[in-house]
């Protein structure tokens, strides 16, 4: 392998990007989902077999991970966010094909909008999407990826988490 990249949703974009970066060189990709994520309506896009067969005669290679990357005790999507906002990953929370997804911790109590400032920063993002029933952040659940299922909502309330945080863009 001459060069490894690294991404999470496989889209054509990106493969055709990493196609013209290998250079004819053999390439692995490592990406956390097995495939493209289209927000307009479409969802989960499965990489076609024309591209499977393109990248194989390129001598790129494929690996996706996407369960241990959301489970992995130390280096998960969930870990690394609330690492990167500050929450210490106390308690595993929100089981998930025999790992858990999610982890909650205690801060020092901070006012809101500092926290969503803080997420902001971290995340590298403008704006992001809020409800809230109190002004300060004490105890934070953290589950990164598409988590927005109330059933989860509810573990990290019965756990007493009075924030929770998670990249899903919407509430199914």
């Amino acid at each position: 392998i001459a060069r490894a990249f690294t991404f999470v949703f496989p889209s054509e974009d990106v493969l055709a990007e990493v196609e013209r970066r290998a250079d004819g060189r053999p390439a692995l990709i490592f990406t956390h989902h097995p495939m493209d994520f289209e927000t307009s309506g479409r969802g989960l896009i499965p990489i076609d077999t024309e591209w499977l067969q393109r990248l194989r005669l390129r001598r790129i290679s494929l690996y996706s991970a996407h369960v241990p990357l959301d489970c992995h005790e130390t280096v998960s999507t969930s870990r690394a966010l609330a690492s990167a906002v500050g929450v210490p990953a106390q308690t595993p929370f929100a089981g998930y094909h025999g790992g858990h997804a999610g982890v909650h911790g205690h801060i020092d109590p901070v006012p809101f909008e500092q926290f969503a400032e803080r997420v902001r920063a971290a995340c590298g993002v403008d704006h992001i999407e809020s409800k809230r029933t109190d002004d300060r952040v004490r105890h934070v659940a953290v589950v990164a990826d598409g988590a927005a299922y109330p059933a989860l909502m509810q573990e990290a309330l019965d756990a007493g988490c009075d924030t929770y945080l998670t990249g899903a863009f919407r509430v199914r």
